[in-house]
């Protein structure tokens, strides 16, 4: 406001995704990128749509569930409180997990030495926690019709622990923290 008599309206563009038009619930997507003036989505479906920032409306859309099949995936949370890979609308990169199908992994060749014991008549505690193998897979939005895939692994899910992952920027470091 520059005097009483007089106000000056400045346009501030929306960055409301949930207003995009034709865009689902948030539940549907699987990542979200922003690259320039348009938002990028992968949908559970493995379609890829844009949105003009500055309209909200779809710019163009690119089935890629003939060359990408993550129906079987689902964003990665240790329980129903962690946000950590729904924590914003344009994360970098995302982690998947797929739970439908658990993976039979030989747990003495995974974990290694900590299956075995020097103590007679003992169990060690990796045999002894309630677990899954699960497939993971970290994907980020690369263009409006590309997405990449930067690492595919099986790593141990441990049930009822909450079991948060996170990666470094470079992607060369994973931390893992467990609290029981």
């Amino acid at each position: 406001m520059s005097t009483y008599d007089s106000v000056k309206i400045v346009p501030l563009l929306h960055r409301n995704a949930i207003n995009f038009i034709g865009m689902k619930p948030r539940s549907e997507y699987l990542t979200y990128r922003e690259i320039q003036d348009r938002v990028i989505a992968l949908d559970k479906e493995g379609i890829l749509t844009t949105w003009s920032i500055q309209t909200g409306k779809i710019l163009e859309q690119h089935n890629l569930s003939k060359t990408v099949d993550l129906s079987d995936y689902e964003v990665y949370q240790s329980d129903e409180t962690d946000c950590t890979y729904f924590a914003g609308w344009y994360l970098p990169r995302v982690l998947l997990v797929n739970r439908r199908h658990p993976v039979k992994v030989d747990e003495s060749s995974y974990f290694g030495d900590r299956v075995e014991t020097s103590l007679i008549n003992s169990i060690p505690y990796v045999t002894h926690e309630s677990k899954k193998f699960l497939r993971y897979k970290v994907i980020d939005i690369k263009s409006t019709s590309q997405i990449e895939e930067l690492i595919s692994f099986v790593h141990v899910n441990y049930q009822p622990s909450v079991h948060k992952i996170f990666f470094s920027q470079d992607m060369q470091y994973m931390l893992e923290r467990l609290a029981n």
